[in-house]
């Protein structure tokens, strides 16, 4: 059995030639592409913190968010677990909540059926799939 093209595609990825090796600092507005300049990693480790705790001390820790699957980050090393990991240990964070799809599901299911779909009511799905009108 092989693994899928993605997995496969993994080497290629990581070693290609316009990866970033070092970190960049944003000096340019939102955006911008070329508005970037490369820092030390002394000083992206001293840079990255204090920043932060001013975010976390300015607008409390639910304004910092984990954001559990966005690149390659969470395939490789669980990234979301490490992210969360550290941003607990600076008072909380935000989370989300079953996947993206939830919030939507949760809104528009009070429409269909009278309450949450995760904990359906008395009332079936399948109502909503009988009915000659459904209005959201």
């Amino acid at each position: 059995m092989r693994a899928c093209v993605r997995c496969r595609s993994n080497r290629q990825r990581f070693y290609r030639s316009d990866r970033i090796l070092s970190p960049l600092k944003q000096t340019g507005q939102r955006g911008d592409i070329n508005g970037f300049v490369k820092i030390s990693w002394d000083q992206a480790a001293s840079e990255i913190p204090e920043k932060l705790l001013q975010i976390k001390n300015q607008y409390g820790p639910e304004s910092l968010y984990n954001h559990y699957a966005s690149g390659d980050g969470n395939e490789i090393c669980n990234a979301a677990s490490c992210s969360g990991r550290l941003l607990n240990l600076l008072g909380g964070q935000m989370v989300y909540r079953s996947d993206y799809s939830w919030p939507s599901l949760e809104h528009t299911s009070w429409f269909f059926f009278g309450q949450n779909f995760y904990f359906p009511p008395g009332k079936s799905r399948q109502d909503a799939f009988n009915a000659d009108v459904v209005v959201v």
